[in-house]
């Protein structure tokens, strides 16, 4: 990895981004060849599907996606530090990060014998040319390095400086039903000395669902305050649709069919893979299966290295529904950081069902069926296509954020996981 040179046209640029990061901090692509996308702790043991390390701890990240074609090309990052709702913090990027103000992904390797070409790229954060110094949300802009204005990909991640700690519980018991169709978290927080004054005005809470950054919610009034204990529960706490167990699919050869592949044959020069229709799972009785909670694995077992020598399929998904009040889009790790329009499934009337067909890299993955509503109903997300049952296990991720009036930017002091 390189740095290269900090043109005059580029800083201006950053001083733009600065003030006009959006405020939706998703992780996604921006170019139809942006494939295949993981960004993975390293470092650790512990599942974390929020991509966050501890700074100053040996952990960090591993960045990695492919470019469909055979076209290889240098590809450049830079990072800006955001607040908890992905504003950009009024800071400047060499305040946030030691090293340089744009950098270089590792050089990058083609695929190999494989039926889809692609070109696969990876990166570690932190890293000798860049090292986020502060705590708090970063996003990460990718670009060709010979056409910097240009956005391929945005990469949202988040960096922990542990100042307090945090105790949670997952629960059925919510303030909107009782073992019904939520799920609710109630957190406790030790401030360990540190000096809020006013916690709502000063604290905010942060909780995920399962990884995605469109399931989060943001508290900032407690239910009650002890003296370096906070509490955030019943009317306070952070309330989930439960939603329904993920799908699964497994393609690892194109020698055999895998889990949840009705049939595979060979199409313009690349293989199909037929997934077995789904049912429509809402006004269903839920089903106990191990829940996986959205994850993607890259995988093939036809080659040595999976990141160069796992082949694309084209994947056809079917979904036995009849018309719904609104777009059917497939969410997952494997999808959420596609265009909206990648991820959408179109629905044939006289079969009842919608469909859809993907480039997909070789491996396992997770997937449910969500709704798009126009009034953004996170219940109705699920509840017409998967069903929401408050038996599901889902995983939940808090983050804890800290902005007294003397502080400039926001801090991130705690994450928990609760199971």
């Amino acid at each position: 990895m390189k740095q290269f040179s900090f043109r005059l046209s580029h800083f201006f640029l950053l001083l733009f981004l600065l003030w006009s990061v959006p405020s939706v901090g998703q992780t996604r692509a921006f170019d139809s060849r942006v494939q295949s996308l993981l960004v993975i702790p390293t470092g650790t043991e512990q599942l974390r599907l929020y991509p966050y390390y501890h700074i100053n701890s040996g952990e960090g990240l591993r960045i990695s996606f492919d470019l469909m074609g055979d076209e290889s090309t240098t590809l450049g990052y830079r990072l800006q530090h955001c607040d908890h709702d992905w504003l950009a913090s009024p800071i400047s990027p060499a305040e946030a990060v030691s090293g340089f103000l744009e950098n270089e992904f590792d050089p990058p390797a083609i695929s190999r014998a494989t039926l889809v070409n692609y070109v696969h790229y990876e990166l570690s954060l932190p890293n000798a040319n860049c090292t986020p110094k502060l705590s708090g949300n970063y996003l990460m802009t990718v670009f060709d390095v010979y056409d910097p204005d240009e956005t391929l990909l945005t990469i949202a991640f988040r960096v922990v400086a542990p100042l307090a700690s945090l105790k949670g519980s997952q629960t059925s018991v919510t303030y909107e039903d009782i073992h019904g169709r939520h799920q609710q978290v109630n957190v406790e927080v030790d401030l360990k000395g540190l000096r809020i004054l006013s916690p709502s005005e000063e604290l905010t809470l942060v909780v995920g669902q399962n990884g995605r950054e469109t399931e989060m919610r943001s508290l900032s009034r407690p239910s009650s305050i002890a003296g370096n204990t906070i509490v955030y529960d019943q009317h306070a706490g952070a309330l989930f649709p439960a939603t329904n167990v993920y799908r699964k699919a497994e393609m690892l050869s194109d020698s055999y069919n895998g889990m949840g592949v009705y049939r595979s044959y060979s199409r313009n020069g690349h293989y199909v893979m037929e997934l077995y229709p789904d049912k429509n799972r809402a006004g269903l009785p839920y089903q106990f299966e191990q829940n996986n909670f959205g994850r993607r694995i890259i995988r093939t077992t036809d080659g040595a290295n999976s990141a160069t020598e796992g082949d694309y399929y084209e994947v056809i998904f079917s979904f036995e529904s009849g018309k719904l009040p609104g777009p059917v889009v497939l969410s997952g790790e494997a999808f959420d950081f596609l265009p909206m329009s990648e991820r959408e499934l179109f629905y044939d009337a006289s079969e009842q069902m919608y469909t859809r067909t993907l480039m997909m890299k070789q491996g396992y993955f997770n997937y449910l069926y969500i709704l798009q509503t126009e009034d953004d109903n996170l219940l109705s997300r699920t509840a017409l296509t998967e069903g929401n049952h408050y038996e599901t296990e889902n995983r939940y991720t808090v983050f804890l954020y800290a902005k007294t009036p003397a502080d400039i930017y926001e801090s991130l002091i705690a994450v928990l996981e609760v199971k």
